[in-house]
């Protein structure tokens, strides 16, 4: 059955782009953690659960692998400039996890470090980019390039999807300007310690 994959990197769009998804009519995930870590840890990139059309923020290291498994889906590749890309990651990324212990994991297997660092988060950026586009090099009706900031956005992803350009303005969500306080951070990472260790 064929999906929607967002394959672009972490703060890039991804819960604007599944806020959009969901206002189109798909039932979108955002970064399921179980499928996630059923791909890390046993290599199954083929998942029993079907209740979801699309999934952002998901599959950047296996997005191969999903599409064999998942033929005929379409793929998005979020992006946003490289100096705002790495602003943004130095912010989110130079403080202590959101999420523990998820996100220690999600930082190692997407940039090989837990803590930005200028060299590496800049070799991703290019890595990621430069893999994606040669991929689908031959494929580009299977990849949405979705620039957030310059494209008109309904108007992309709804050409690529086929839908109907809603009559509202496209979502614009941005959890780091209200997740950035020490307070609020720590008490996002204990209840999601209790919440990733309790299932």
């Amino acid at each position: 059955m064929s999906k929607i994959f967002n394959i672009g990197l972490p703060k890039t769009g991804t819960v604007s782009l599944n806020a959009a998804l969901v206002l189109l009519g798909y039932r979108s995930l955002h970064n399921p953690l179980d499928l996630r870590f059923m791909s890390y840890k046993k290599g199954i990139y083929n998942y029993p659960r079907d209740d979801w059309d699309a999934i952002t923020n998901f599959g950047e290291n296996f997005y191969p692998q999903l599409d064999r498994s998942y033929p005929n889906s379409k793929f998005i590749l979020t992006y946003r400039s490289k100096d705002t890309w790495l602003k943004s990651a130095e912010n989110w990324y130079s403080q202590p996890p959101a999420y523990p212990p998820r996100d220690n994991k999600a930082r190692l297997e997407i940039f090989g470090c837990m803590q930005f660092n200028l060299d590496r988060f800049s070799y991703v950026y290019d890595a990621h980019y430069s893999s994606v586009n040669a991929y689908f090099k031959d494929r580009p009706e299977d990849l949405l390039i979705l620039n957030f900031g310059k494209d008109d956005l309904w108007l992309k992803l709804c050409g690529f999807l086929d839908k109907t350009i809603p009559d509202i303005p496209f979502p614009r969500k941005n959890p780091a300007k209200n997740s950035t306080s020490s307070i609020h951070r720590a008490r996002m990472s204990l209840r999601n310690w209790i919440r990733y260790w309790g299932q």
